[in-house]
């Protein structure tokens, strides 16, 4: 495939919890509390475990000569439209399967783009830039409307045009720590032209149910001197979807109104009740090392990308059995240390997004590669930019192409 980055030390090891969470935390095999002074004091880890993760723009790759579509199997490979986003550019574009521009949406604003929301018919993006805000421009780039603040990683935008937002604050909470701030993560609704709806803290939501146990002890930390600012990052949740009902009848968990959440440094994805905010279904610790990007499948299996600390993979979780049934890996050729995107294609085959090193493969269910792009976006030190997430599209939802 490519050439893999070289191998970094793991963050920390957050003593890999010994519980497959089951949905009824009583019959679980609970662990002792997580204490992070042991997280903090790590040899192996300087600390930064729960420090607030800074992210690269790009891996140094070896092969940096390579740009663009640089395998397409047309046969096997299926054919749409593709949306990517590159870490130290402030653009989008939309390639075709041998990666021809067919349209790009670009403006200057304040920081790279993070995350593109794209609205297939009408053209219009929503951007995401972190700690930052949201701001939404039509198909030639105007601006429309714009959100400030800490928005982070993900967003989602239900079929109604309302919007869930992953933003975090930077604030004291007693409960956790007596002076120390905390990242509190919010999962913020906005309406379709950014007006704040509502907004509910996902920390408070796991600290309330029965398994915050997951939550590390903090009580005894202290602010390192070296560092000017040092927000403790508890959960750091990366992914927020809402589900539309539609699976309802495949189990009640996936009802509408209920939101999936990733949460990279308890390596847990979690199902919670959109009324209540009750956990409906918890899975991660101990199988998924610093995760990214749940999806939900047709037949209500999950597609989750599994980082791990030295090589990646893409599993098929079975929630109903908590078993693994499907999953793609490559060894040392394939890792992507902080982000990471698996998407299920109407054929069978897996759109996966290796983040930090700018690559994007389709595999087959058997796990041969039938398409791979290099991110075109390479400095002169050979360092690629990394994609967050590539979506492929049907050609003909993409109604907005074909007008004047």
């Amino acid at each position: 495939m490519h050439a893999a980055p070289p191998a970094r030390a793991a963050l920390a090891a957050l003593a890999v919890l010994l519980v497959a969470c089951d949905p009824d935390p009583s019959t679980s095999n609970r662990p002792e509390a997580v204490d992070a002074r042991r997280l903090v004091e790590a040899p192996t880890a300087e600390a930064d475990f729960l420090e607030a993760l800074g992210y690269v723009e790009g891996s140094v790759d070896p092969q940096a000569e390579k740009r663009g579509v640089l395998l397409h199997d047309a046969d096997r490979a299926w054919p749409g439209v593709n949306l990517y986003y590159s870490r130290t550019q402030q653009q989008a574009q939309l390639i075709d399967m041998e990666g021809a521009v067919l349209h790009t949406w670009a403006a200057d604003t304040a920081a790279p783009w993070q995350h593109v929301h794209l609205d297939p018919t009408t053209g219009d993006i929503l951007v995401l830039m972190k700690d930052v805000g949201l701001v939404a421009f039509d198909r030639r780039g105007v601006e429309q409307w714009r959100w400030e603040g800490r928005a982070h990683h993900d967003l989602w935008v239900a079929d109604d045009g309302v919007i869930h937002l992953l933003a975090r604050y930077a604030r004291v909470m007693p409960d956790r720590h007596p002076t120390i701030e905390l990242l509190d993560d919010k999962v913020v609704r906005l309406s379709p032209t950014g007006q704040v709806l509502a907004e509910w803290s996902v920390l408070q939501a796991l600290a309330a149910s029965p398994y915050a146990f997951l939550l590390p002890d903090l009580s005894d930390i202290k602010r390192k001197k070296k560092r000017k600012r040092a927000d403790l990052d508890i959960l750091h949740t990366n992914h927020v979807e809402v589900f539309d009902g539609s699976l309802a009848s495949v189990h009640p968990r996936y009802a509408a109104g209920n939101v999936l959440l990733s949460m990279r440094n308890i390596h847990t994805v979690m199902i919670l009740n959109g009324e209540t905010h009750a956990v409906e279904w918890i899975w991660g610790p101990s199988n998924l090392t610093f995760q990214h990007h749940p999806t939900v499948l047709d037949d209500g299996h999950m597609l989750i990308f599994n980082n791990g600390t030295a090589r990646s993979e893409v599993v098929e979780l079975d929630p109903d059995a908590g078993r693994v049934t499907w999953r793609y890996q490559d060894g040392d050729d394939f890792f992507s240390r902080t982000r990471g995107s698996a998407y299920r294609l109407p054929n069978g085959n897996t759109l996966i997004t290796e983040s930090d090193t700018g690559y994007v493969l389709e595999v087959t269910p058997g796990g041969e590669t039938v398409w791979e792009f290099a991110n075109p976006d390479v400095q002169a030190d050979g360092t690629r930019g990394a994609i967050w997430r590539m979506t492929r599209y049907p050609e003909e939802a993409l109604s907005f192409l074909a007008a004047p």
